[in-house]
């Protein structure tokens, strides 16, 4: 079994499950993606967030329908303008219909859900902030104003991609978050044991320096008894 916070796997013969731990953050896989694209295929999302893949099933329908399983995996995109083409999507993009607005050309310029969440350089249109965030789409049209709509789909390995991400980003990941917090935790122990071994340290040099003036005092002592059982001794010779 494979477990994080994000997600585990289990495996029982050859159907293994995915489990979702984290439904409600973003770009988790819910019901409504399954059933959206279909997904007659040999995988099924139970209420519990549980994802079951009966590879028997899907490997039949792989050597059957594999353009169509194709299209379910990877990311597609479809536009109601044939100016309008996909370039790129990054991490932060968000799967949708955006309603592209077109306010100038040559160079391209325009926005894909609101004013000033593009910029546009050449033909190309650059999403920077909102859902479009890093989606690039050419325009080679020479129209203005709403062009047209763009409709990004986000397959399961980019979902699975997109979670693995979220626990593996040097920055703002899951893993590296857990280790820095490791490493802040042991760097607080080694202090901490370095004030106990400072302290520790004192306490033994305090006890020696006791330890040396007893030794100092029992030293003037066995001298001054020396001293006394002496001239004790000599009284009682000059008596006798």
């Amino acid at each position: 079994m494979i477990e994080t916070e994000n997600f585990r796997v289990d495996q029982q013969g050859h159907i293994a499950w995915l489990i979702l731990n984290r439904p409600g953050k973003r770009n988790t896989m819910g019901a409504a993606f399954f059933k959206e694209n279909n997904f007659l295929i040999g995988i099924s999302l139970d209420k519990n967030g549980r994802l079951t893949i009966d590879e028997d099933k899907l490997d039949g329908y792989l050597e059957t329908n594999f353009n169509d399983i194709q299209r379910l995996f990877a990311a597609n995109w479809s536009s109601t303008n044939s100016n309008l083409s996909y370039v790129y999507h990054s991490v932060y993009t968000q799967a949708g219909t955006y309603n592209v607005q077109i306010t100038g050309v040559s160079p391209v310029a325009g926005y894909f859900s609101t004013p000033g969440d593009a910029t546009g350089s050449g033909n190309v249109l650059t999403g920077i902030s909102g859902n479009a965030k890093g989606l690039v789409v050419q325009y080679s049209g020479v129209a203005t104003g709403a062009v047209g709509s763009f409709t990004l789909t986000l397959g399961l390995a980019e979902l699975l991609d997109r979670g693995l991400y979220q626990i593996t980003d040097s920055t703002y990941g899951f893993l590296p978050d857990k280790l820095e917090t490791i490493q802040n935790t042991i760097q607080n122990y080694d202090e901490d044991i370095a004030r106990m071994e400072a302290r520790v340290d004192q306490k033994m040099a305090n006890l020696e320096i006791r330890f040396i003036a007893m030794e100092t005092a029992l030293s003037t002592l066995r001298t001054q008894s020396d001293w006394l059982t002496g001239q004790i001794n000599s009284l009682r010779r000059s008596w006798g």
